[in-house]
C-alpha cells in the first residue's frame, strides 16, 4: 500500500513537472523566460520520470514479497482491498492492558496449567488420607440358620509423611513455579502493550500533524508559486523549490501512514486482538 501511494505521488509529480515545462516553454517562446529555465524544467521532468520508474519497480517488488508471504506465485496479481488512512484515535491504555491480560493466549495457557497443577496437588494429598472400609458377610451352612457379619475398618498409611514430603511437595512446588511464571509473563505482556502503545501514539501524532499542518502549507506554497510564475512574477527556481517541498511533504505523509498502520498492527499483536474488538470487549480464541 505504501509503494502504491508513492507511485501515485510520482505520477502526480511527473504531471506537475510536465505542466511546468509547458508553461516555461511558452514563456521562453514569448521572450519572458531564459533558455536556462527550459533546461531546468526538462531536467525536472527527467527526474520525475526516473522516480516514476523506481516507484513502479517498488510496487512489483512489494507485490512479490507479499505473494511470497502468503504462499502464492511471486508474479500473481494483487488487488488491494484496503487503502492507507490515518487510524482512528486509540483506546485508553488501561483498557488495552486489561484486554491483553484477558486475550493473550500465553496467559490463558498458564492459567489452565495452574488449574491443572492445583488439581494434581489435591490428587497427591489423597495418598495419605485414611481409607475407610465397610464389609457385610452372610454365612449359610446347611442345617444351620444363616448368619450375618459386618465389619468396619479405617486404614492409615504407616509412613504418610513420605507422601507429604514427596509427591505433594513436588506438586506444590510446581504450583508456585507456575504462579511466578505467570506473574513474570503478565509483566512482559504489559510492557509489550505499553511499548507498542507509545509507538502507535507517536506515529499517529506525526501522521496527523503532516496531514493537517505540513501538507496543506506545502500545497498552498506551491499553488502560490505556480500562479505567480504563470503571471510572470516568481522565478522558475522558486516554482521548482516549492514543488520539491510539496513532493517531500507528500512522501513524508505516505511514510507516516505506513508507519502508523504498522504501529497499530504491532499494538494489536501486543493486545492479542484487533483494536476494535478489544475496545468492544470481544474475546477471540
Amino acid at each position: 500500500l505504501v509503494a502504491l501511494r508513492h507511485l501515485d505521488d510520482f505520477q502526480q509529480a511527473r504531471q506537475l513537472s510536465q505542466d511546468f515545462l509547458t508553461r516555461t516553454q511558452a514563456r521562453f517562446e514569448g521572450g519572458t523566460s531564459p533558455r536556462l529555465d527550459v533546461i531546468k524544467a526538462k531536467v525536472d521532468v527527467a527526474q520525475a520520470e526516473n522516480d516514476l520508474i523506481a516507484g513502479q519497480r517498488d510496487v512489483v517488488n512489494a507485490g512479490a514479497s507479499l505473494n511470497r508471504l502468503i504462499g502464492r506465485l511471486l508474479g500473481a496479481p494483487i488487488a488491494p482491498a484496503d487503502s492507507l488512512a490515518v487510524p482512528p484515535p486509540l483506546a485508553n491504555l488501561a483498557q488495552l492492558e486489561q484486554q491483553a491480560a484477558a486475550l493473550r493466549p500465553e496467559l490463558q495457557s498458564l492459567a489452565a496449567q495452574r488449574a491443572g497443577a492445583s488439581a494434581a496437588t489435591t490428587l497427591a494429598k489423597e495418598f495419605w488420607l485414611p481409607d475407610v472400609s465397610v464389609g457385610f458377610i452372610r454365612s449359610n451352612i446347611a442345617g444351620t440358620p444363616p448368619s450375618y457379619e459386618t465389619d468396619f475398618g479405617i486404614g492409615f498409611p504407616l509412613f504418610f509423611w513420605q507422601h507429604t514430603g514427596g509427591e505433594v511437595a513436588e506438586s506444590q512446588h510446581h504450583e508456585r513455579e507456575l504462579t511466578a511464571t505467570q506473574r513474570d509473563l503478565a509483566a512482559q505482556v504489559d510492557q509489550e502493550v505499553r511499548v507498542a502503545y507509545a509507538g502507535a501514539v507517536t506515529a499517529l501524532h506525526q501522521a496527523t500533524y503532516i496531514r493537517d499542518e505540513l501538507l496543506p502549507e506545502a500545497q498552498q506554497a506551491y499553488h502560490i508559486a505556480s500562479a505567480s510564475y504563470a503571471l510572470g512574477g516568481s522565478s522558475a527556481l522558486a516554482v521548482l523549490d516549492a514543488k520539491r517541498t510539496l513532493l517531500d511533504a507528500q512522501t513524508q505523509y505516505t511514510d507516516a501512514l505506513g508507519a502508523v498502520n504498522d504501529a497499530v498492527a504491532q499494538l494489536e499483536l501486543a493486545v492479542g486482538a484487533p483494536l476494535a474488538a478489544a475496545s468492544s470487549g470481544v474475546k477471540h480464541d
